[in-house]
């Protein structure tokens, strides 16, 4: 059997492309993004989660996507639109939060072109890449975030070199809070074990670091570069 695709090019051919991203805080409705008629996936992180009342993906004649009466409610919802079949047309993103300081980020992945044509380019950043941050008990214990979006957190405590980390001879209790008062819980340590998250969603704002620890530490904040996966990525 011939394929239908063999003369349209990109067609049919699954490509995971990243073709538009968003990010911002509180309630916002996106500029247009036009986007060919294909299959795509869309990606949303948030903090926190639960301030998220509402995402859609609304077309120009204002047909919007997800259906959510099959899924949970938004913000529990890491890809609200997988493989799903848009026709072709400008969309725009509408994000309704709770709180005016919820931090999320949209990214959309064009998976399979469905029709001929170019495909869309890969989304650049207008940005440069965030850098690492350190901090340490001993100075300002305050991390200033660039821009939303995922970064990797390590921590030491004590005289700990780095293939140490992990081990539990510090009980500790660590945190970062936001301005407005939400936490994103880092990690914890007793005779248990030591229990370290290490990729973390973050809003664009300062977060005092909380660490509740016996011994002098130290903790590098550093940004996610490159792939996440299914078309997602970092800085």
């Amino acid at each position: 059997m011939s394929n239908p695709y063999s003369n349209l090019g990109h067609a049919g051919k699954q490509m995971d492309r990243l073709v538009g991203r968003f990010s911002g805080n509180g309630s916002t409705t996106t500029r247009e993004l036009c986007l060919p008629r294909a299959r795509y996936t869309v990606f949303v992180s948030c903090d926190p989660s639960e301030a998220v009342r509402r995402f859609s993906l609304i077309d120009q004649h204002g047909r919007e996507w997800p259906n959510w009466r099959e899924l949970p409610v938004p913000g529990d919802v890491m890809a609200p639109l997988v493989q799903e079949l848009l026709p072709d047309g400008t969309y725009r993103v509408v994000v309704e939060t709770r709180t005016r300081t919820c931090g999320w980020d949209v990214q959309v992945v064009l998976n399979s072109m469905q029709s001929k044509g170019s495909a869309p380019p890969d989304w650049t950043s207008p940005f440069a890449t965030p850098d690492t941050v350190t901090v340490r008990s001993s100075a300002y214990e305050h991390v200033v975030i660039g821009q939303t979006g995922h970064y990797y957190v390590d921590w030491w405590i004590g005289d700990e070199a780095v293939g140490q980390r992990g081990s539990h001879r510090h009980g500790y209790d660590m945190r970062l809070r936001a301005a407005d008062g939400r936490d994103v819980v880092l990690g914890h340590a007793n005779d248990a074990g030591d229990h370290r998250i290490r990729l973390v969603f973050l809003s664009a704002g300062t977060w005092t670091v909380e660490m509740n620890a016996d011994a002098p530490w130290g903790l590098t904040v550093s940004p996610v570069i490159g792939a996440m996966g299914g078309g997602a990525r970092g800085f």
